[in-house]
């Protein structure tokens, strides 16, 4: 069923996708005014730590499919990667009609070469560089990690020779504790499969149906399995989580330029951004500070705070994700 499929011979040459749409409905208020993917992470938007792992693992031609907040993506982006050793270049998906979709989109840049597709509200401490091998004839590539509630996400189904056969979304009764991650490694068949579906329930083109129209037509599709932590981004506590996990291994606390501190004691666990003024404070362990931040007589621990926040004295604010989206006081 699947002859008419082009054959690509593996190349060297490796571009990436990096999606960054969608409207984060788990993330609002947040995300009423800021593209999910550019919330910071110890004080780096999200979809920076893709960018930086595509480039660590030599990937330097990256195409960012935004959404309907294309020119804010575009000027985090372009600011971040202005001195970096890389070429961005954006696609609009605008409304949005799935992964596969979006990975139709950019076949014209893709051309014959093999790509990276990484999801931009993923964050992980392993290296996609240990991953990206595929043997010759392999069509696709998923990465896959332990999580202790499968039904949660995309699970990989494996025949008795630990062969991947199946993805399963949000399964009821997991078949394993493997999860998709939101990167994959693809050839172009990928292409002809994402043409060869049809639309899920939700009225999107799926990537995972592309992936199991290869498996389904005797396509090779391998796995590898993540070591290191993961996070999907879409929750307030997967943020908080990954936000402890980066602050923690700092040796150092970071305080940015002009950022004026008195009578206060700071964690080393810490990033704190520029303009911002610290008094009579605790700022504890696994916190971040945006840039242009008051914080006056409060002991914070294990909590996000964005630009532009002012708190006042008041009670211990902790595991918490605080936005200023307008000038405000917070004092509670």
């Amino acid at each position: 069923m699947l002859n008419y499929l082009k054959v690509y011979y593996h190349n060297n040459v490796m571009h990436g996708i990096i999606l960054c749409g969608g409207s984060g409905t788990h993330l609002r208020p947040l995300t009423y005014s800021q593209q999910k993917q550019l919330i910071p992470i110890a004080n780096k938007p999200v979809v920076c730590y893709a960018i930086d792992d595509m480039i660590k693992s030599g990937i330097k031609n990256i195409i960012i499919v935004t959404g309907n907040n294309k020119e804010q993506v575009k000027k985090v982006i372009d600011n971040y990667t202005k001195k970096l050793d890389v070429i961005i270049s954006y696609v609009h998906q605008g409304e949005p009609k799935g992964i596969a979709h979006a990975v139709l989109m950019c076949e014209k840049e893709i051309g014959k070469n093999n790509f990276c597709l990484y999801l931009g509200d993923n964050i992980t401490n392993d290296s996609i560089s240990k991953h990206m091998s595929m043997k010759k004839r392999t069509s696709a590539k998923v990465l896959l990690t332990k999580v202790n509630h499968p039904e949660r996400f995309g699970v990989a189904k494996f025949n008795s020779k630990n062969k991947l056969i199946e993805l399963i979304e949000k399964p009821e009764i997991p078949p394993s504790n493997m999860a998709l991650v939101g990167v994959y490694f693809f050839t172009p068949q990928i292409f002809d499969a994402c043409k060869s579906i049809e639309p899920s329930w939700r009225n999107e083109l799926e990537i995972t149906h592309a992936i199991q129209y290869l498996i389904d037509n005797k396509q090779t599709v391998e796995h590898s399995e993540i070591k290191g932590w993961w996070k999907d981004t879409g929750l307030p506590q997967d943020i908080i989580d990954a936000n402890n996990r980066i602050l923690n291994n700092y040796k150092e606390r970071i305080i940015g330029y002009n950022t004026k501190t008195k009578n206060s004691v700071i964690s080393k666990h810490t990033n704190i951004g520029k303009n911002c003024c610290i008094l009579n404070s605790c700022i504890g362990k696994n916190v971040s500070i945006g840039n242009n931040c008051t914080i006056i007589n409060r002991e914070i621990t294990n909590s996000v705070i964005l630009d532009n926040v002012t708190i006042e004295q008041g009670n211990k604010i902790s595991d918490s994700i605080i936005s200023a989206l307008s000038n405000c006081t917070i004092s509670f």
